[in-house]
């Protein structure tokens, strides 16, 4: 049951923290465990804006409160941190006693490697950039980084998954019993041929942002609407450039009735892998 967006970056967190307490895979070179207790695990969160954006750094902070509220990890965050300045507010969380260092956006992407260079037990989050498949390998080879996940709204997940992902990071709620279906074939391996065949009927779903308006939202929101998780298709917009605007913008989806067929003749394909009833949002 799907009761907000912010459920993916909420669990991703919660994971990593998980695998601090010693949760996932002892990758101790002594063999003794690095498990340690919630009580003495600090999270530290940088984010490169406001977390009153009502967007990404507002998830992002979504996502450390979930993990001080379900696990009683502390936390403590830094907000509208220039990629210069990175480097020392990680530091100084870290003499202040911090471990898991979380930063949110992949512009901070070479100072977080660096520092888990330096500082190799500690925990860290981080989100990639491109070029995303070669990194990916890297990232997957490197004794530094315990888990890789992959994201871009599920594009390439399939082949990134067989490469050693972890999972997915993503917004597309819309999809979210398909996307945790798909993880469950992916971990298994039990139906390959299911796999494929829900997996290129997502695609096929995706690729509507080639002719519909929008993205992640959009025509999402349409799906969205249909699904019984929002009652209307109000969204949040992009400033100039792509940018966060002084004051939110919001706007009212519309579709013409040529573009509401082909969401609803392309989700048919979909409905025979739907989880039954309908969400309660």
């Amino acid at each position: 049951m799907i009761k907000h967006k912010f459920f993916l970056i909420s669990l991703i967190l919660i994971m990593v923290v998980l695998a601090a307490c010693g949760g996932g895979q002892d990758t101790a070179s002594d063999g003794e465990s690095e498990g340690v207790a919630a009580e003495d695990l600090k999270l530290a969160a940088i984010f490169p804006g406001t977390i009153t954006d009502a967007d990404y750094n507002t998830l992002g902070h979504i996502g450390i409160t979930s993990v001080k509220d379900d696990l009683g990890v502390e936390i403590a965050f830094s907000e509208t941190v220039a990629v210069p300045d990175v480097d020392r507010v990680m530091r100084e969380y870290i003499d202040d006693g911090s471990n898991i260092i979380f930063t949110h956006g992949g512009q901070f992407l070479n100072q977080t490697m660096e520092l888990a260079k330096e500082f190799p037990n500690f925990g860290y989050v981080k989100e990639e950039s491109h070029p995303v498949v070669p990194r990916i390998r890297a990232l997957l080879a490197s004794p530094l980084i315990r888990s890789v996940f992959s994201a871009r709204g599920a594009f390439g997940w399939l082949y990134e998954s067989r490469l050693g992902t972890e999972g997915l990071v993503t917004e597309r709620i819309a999809y979210a019993d398909i996307l945790a279906t798909i993880w469950k074939l992916m971990k298994s391996g039990s139906d390959p041929a299911m796999l494929k065949d829900m997996y290129s009927k997502l695609m096929l779903m995706l690729n509507l942002q080639h002719t519909h308006p929008g993205n992640l939202r959009g025509y999402s929101l349409y799906l969205l609407k249909m699904r019984g998780v929002f009652r209307t298709m109000i969204s949040r917009q992009y400033g100039p450039g792509g940018g966060t605007p002084a004051k939110p913008i919001f706007s009212d989806l519309a579709l013409s009735e040529e573009e509401i067929a082909e969401i609803e003749w392309r989700f048919e394909s979909l409905k025979p892998y739907l989880k039954p009833g309908k969400f309660d949002g």
